[in-house]
């Protein structure tokens, strides 16, 4: 017999998109070699999103919101691979982000909450 929250239990597109990333990821690396090729491309992904800005803040170019939302995709793609090389799921890093904030921002975001940093003191 089924549990219930199993039976009731969908993928979120956040599953879904890890699992689709994996099908696109060259998996014949070394561990090591494969970690440090998503983090340069997630490094050279975000830099797409930097100089897309650094052309629309400073330089007038109008903002290409296609262009953007096609370089965030990129930089998803070598997070949710850097998540399948390390055997984590992109929701586990999302709730522990949620809960981070939540301790560190009881009620929304305040300066002197992030000059305090609660959630990070006695380290």
């Amino acid at each position: 017999m089924h549990n219930v929250a199993d039976v009731l239990r969908f993928e979120s597109n956040t599953e879904i998109f890890q699992r689709e990333a994996r099908r696109s990821l060259r998996d014949d690396l070394p561990y090591e070699a494969m970690c440090s090729n998503m983090c340069m491309g997630l490094a050279g992904e975000i830099g797409e999103v930097i100089d897309i800005m650094k052309k629309h803040i400073y330089q007038g170019k109008e903002l290409d919101i296609t262009d953007v939302i096609e370089e965030i995709g990129d930089v998803l793609w070598y997070i949710a691979n850097f998540c399948n090389v390390n055997n984590i799921t992109m929701d586990e890093c999302m709730e522990s982000n949620i809960k981070k904030l939540r301790e560190r921002f009881p009620n929304g975001f305040t300066i002197k909450d992030a000059n305090e940093r609660k959630d990070k003191m006695g380290e």
